[in-house]
Parts: C-alpha cells; structure tokens; sequence
C-alpha cells in the first residue's frame, strides 16, 4: 500500500511538472503573441517591422548571390581541372599507343628475320 502511494504520489508530481512546464510555455507564447498584435496595432511599429523585414530581404538575396558566385568560380575552377586531366590522359594515351605501334613494329620485324629450320634440323631437333 505504501508502496503504491509514493508511486502514484511521484507521478502526480511528475505529471505537476510537465503540466506546470506546459503551462509556462504557452504563457510565454501567449505573451509573445499579445506584444505582436499589439505592434500592429500602431503603424510606426508596423512600418518599422516591414523596414526590417525589408533590409532582412536584401541581406539575404545579397548573401545568395555571393554563395552563387562562390559557386560559380568554385565550378569554373573544377572545370578547369578537369580539362587539364583530360588532356593529361589523352598525352598518356597517345603516348601509350605509340609505343604500342612501335612494338607491334619490331615483333613483325623480328618475324620476317626469323631464321627458319630445314626440315632435316628440325628433325634433328625433333630427335634430341
């Protein structure tokens, strides 16, 4: 029984708290909402809202057309390096395909030197 009552007396007291959490919360909100409505309500506070409003507008298109020019050189430059790459690679290849040519060269070079066994040593070849 004791047990059960400092049971339901702890949640009570945690349900308090969450209420009383609760509670402040919407009054801060109420309160926040009360000051809006009454700034509204006189047009010198009001046309001030709308000038910060305003200039908080240009701030905001000024900074998003800094990042966009940050990323247009950002893009620039990366395209820049990637064209380098690739004629790099398009050097290597060539490079790699002559060298190729020249070896495919010398093995029909070697080919037509070869010497060429009579068909008496190659038997003899045959037989040892």
């Amino acid at each position: 029984m004791v047990t059960k009552n400092r049971y339901a007396s702890e949640t009570l007291s945690t349900l308090e708290q969450e209420q009383n959490t609760q509670y402040k919360a919407k009054q801060e909100e109420y309160q926040s909402l009360k000051e809006k409505v009454a700034s509204i309500s006189d047009p010198s506070v009001l046309e001030e809202t709308i000038a910060q409003y305003k200039k908080q507008v240009k701030d905001l298109e000024a900074l998003c057309k800094k990042q966009q020019e940050v990323n247009a050189a950002k893009k620039h430059a990366f395209l820049e390096e990637l064209n380098t790459a690739m004629i790099a690679l398009d050097e290597f290849l060539k490079n790699k395909r002559i060298q190729l040519d020249n070896f495919d060269s010398k093995v029909e070079n070697s080919k037509q030197e070869a010497v060429t066994l009579s068909e008496a040593d190659q038997a003899l070849l045959l037989l040892s």
